[in-house]
C-alpha cells in the first residue's frame, strides 16, 4: 500500500476542489472559465487519489559481482 500522507493529500484536495465547484456554482449562477478549472482539476485529483491507493512498494536487492576487470582491480607493486 502507498504511503497514507499521499492519500489524504489527494482526498483533502479532491474535497477542495468540490467545495469550490458548489461556491462558485452558488456564487457565479452561470458557467465560467472558474467552475471549467475547478472540474479539471478535481478530475486529476480523483484519478492521483486512485492511483496513489494501487501501488504497492516492494523492494530488492540483487547483489553485485565482483569485478574481474583489471582495470578494477587495486594495482599491487
Amino acid at each position: 500500500m502507498a504511503d497514507e500522507t499521499h492519500l489524504l493529500k489527494w482526498r483533502r484536495s479532491l474535497r477542495k476542489k468540490a467545495i469550490n465547484i458548489l461556491a462558485l456554482l452558488e456564487n457565479k449562477g452561470k458557467p465560467c472559465p472558474e467552475i471549467d478549472k475547478e472540474i479539471r482539476d478535481a478530475v486529476h485529483c480523483n484519478h492521483m487519489w486512485k492511483e496513489q491507493g494501487d501501488w504497492e512498494k516492494t523492494t530488492e536487492a540483487v547483489p553485485l559481482p565482483e569485478p574481474t576487470d583489471l582495470h578494477f582491480q587495486a594495482i599491487k607493486e
